[in-house]
């Protein structure tokens, strides 16, 4: 999940979220891919969990229909 590293990048001033070609932000790729701990930094980074892509998905609806129930767990708190 690399949550090291993400944490060092937001430190150092980047964005949260950027979004790529498909409306993805890297809480949604985190999510989807069931990456708690990089999940859990990112949303103290600040990401915005109320984004969507571009066909409508939140990540915690990413990270459901990923079964990933600690990831959509964590960001139902949101």
């Amino acid at each position: 999940g690399h949550a090291d590293t993400v944490s060092l990048l937001l430190v150092q001033g980047a964005k949260p979220d950027l979004q790529d070609d498909r409306g993805r932000s890297a809480l949604m790729i985190a999510a989807e891919n069931g990456h708690t701990e990089t999940v859990k930094v990112l949303l103290e980074g600040q990401a915005d969990s109320t984004l969507q892509d571009h066909d409508g998905h939140t990540a915690q609806a990413l990270a459901s229909a990923a079964g990933h129930s600690d990831s959509a767990a964590l960001l139902a708190g949101q």
